[in-house]
C-alpha cells in the first residue's frame, strides 16, 4: 500500500525508499543464482585484507541486517507505526486508538495487506548474504571511515562487476531508507551479543576485552 506524501498516517520514509520497499526487485537483486563457495568467515577475512576498514563497519552490518529482517517480518520500520492501521482499543474497549479519524477498516482488513510486499518474507540465507556483505561494507565505510576505497575495488574484493555492485549499493540505502546512523550504545550491546556468542562457541576466552563503553555510558552508571 502507497501512501501520500500528505497522508497522516505515512511514517517519515522517503518516496524513494517507499517504492523500493514495496518492489519485489529490491531484495531479489542481493539473490544470487547459486550459493557462493565461498564461506562467510573466508568473505569477511577476504574483505579485511583487501578493503581494511575499523569494527565498526563490521559491527553495523548486524544492525543493518536485524532492521531489514524486521521490516521484513513487521513491515515497518522499528519504532515507528505500522504502513497500515492497525485498530486496537484502551481499557474499556470503547475507543480506536490505530487508525485516524474518519478512516475506517474494512472488516476483510488484516495488517498483512499493508506491509511492504518488497521486503515481505525476507530473509538473509546464503543465496543473499555474501552480496548483503559487500553491499553492506561499501556503503558503511563510506559512512563511517574518513577513508574508503573505490566501488571497483570492493566490486574485485567482493566478486562482482561493478555495475552489479553500484545497484546493490542503491538498493541497501534504499532499504535501509538511508537511515545509516547507529548510536554507540547500540553498536555496543550487538557488540558484546557477538563476543558472547563466539565465548560459547569456544571461539574466543570469556577474558577477551570488550569494547570501551562510551562516556555518557560509563557516567550514567
Amino acid at each position: 500500500m502507497y501512501l501520500p506524501l500528505d497522508d497522516p498516517r505515512r511514517p517519515s520514509t522517503t518516496s524513494a525508499a517507499l517504492a523500493a520497499l514495496n518492489a519485489p526487485s529490491s531484495t531479489l537483486c542481493f539473490h544470487a543464482r547459486n550459493i557462493p563457495s565461498i564461506s562467510i568467515e573466508a568473505y569477511l577475512l577476504r574483505i579485511l585484507k583487501y578493503c581494511p576498514t575499523s569494527s565498526d563497519v563490521f559491527l553495523s552490518l548486524l544492525v543493518y541486517f536485524d532492521r531489514m529482517s524486521r521490516v521484513g517480518t513487521l513491515g515497518n520500520f522499528p519504532g515507528e507505526p505500522p504502513m497500515g492501521p492497525r485498530v486496537s482499543r484502551n481499557s474499556d474497549d470503547s475507543l480506536p486508538l490505530g487508525p485516524s479519524p474518519g478512516w475506517s477498516v474494512p472488516d476483510n482488513t488484516t495488517d498483512t495487506e499493508f506491509a511492504f510486499p518488497g521486503m515481505r518474507g525476507f530473509a538473509i540465507d546464503s543465496y543473499n548474504v555474501h552480496r548483503l556483505i559487500i553491499a553492506g561494507i561499501t556503503v558503511a565505510s563510506k559512512f563511517f571511515s574518513d577513508v574508503f576505497y573505490t566501488n571497483s575495488r570492493y566490486a574485485k574484493v567482493g566478486g562482482l562487476a561493478v555495475h552489479e555492485l553500484n545497484q546493490l549499493e542503491l538498493h541497501f540505502l534504499l532499504l535501509n531508507d538511508f537511515r545509516l546512523t547507529i548510536p554507540m550504545y547500540e553498536i555496543q550491546q550487538y557488540a558484546n551479543q557477538l563476543l558472547a556468542y563466539a565465548s560459547e562457541r569456544g571461539a574466543l576466552p570469556l577474558t577477551v576485552p570488550r569494547p570501551v563503553a562510551p562516556a555518557r555510558e560509563a557516567s550514567e552508571r
